[in-house]
């Protein structure tokens, strides 16, 4: 998989987080992890990423092309033929993509619950050494 393809899959996975993130009660880190861990969750927000994937990936280019033009930013764009989509131009291993999604935001899920119940384990000492450097630094 191409370093771009890697970049999309992690971006479309995290910015796929933010409404479970957003969902959890209260906003705890607890209720984040256990909503990330969730297997369900986890199925849905990879199925929705991998078909949001696959959309893009069948999106035809030449609108794009036009559009650039016609804002007359001072690019040079290339010729593409109309047909030509956003996965002709990412190359033949990208049809593996959404497969691929599938697979793998389940893992990163696990991996940000993870992240995120280490976070609520070391909120209490954060806050802590916030109330000190707070106390530490003089007011004017």
């Amino acid at each position: 998989m191409s370093k771009p393809a890697k970049f999309l899959l992690v971006g479309l996975a995290f910015s796929a987080c933010f409404p479970a993130l957003a969902q959890a009660e209260d906003n705890k880190a607890a209720d984040i992890a256990r909503k990330l861990d969730d297997p369900l969750t986890q199925y849905v927000v990879a199925g929705v990423l991998a078909a949001v994937t696959k959309q893009v990936l069948e999106a035809r280019v030449e609108p794009f092309v036009r559009a650039i033009e016609s804002a007359g930013v001072g690019v040079a764009v290339p010729q593409v033929v109309p047909e030509t989509t956003v996965g002709d131009l990412a190359g033949l291993k990208v049809e593996r993509l959404p497969k691929q999604i599938m697979q793998r935001v389940p893992k990163l899920m696990d991996s940000l619950a993870g992240m995120a119940s280490a976070y609520g384990d070391m909120l209490p000492e954060l806050e802590g050494m916030a109330k000190r450097l707070k106390d530490a630094v003089p007011s004017h």
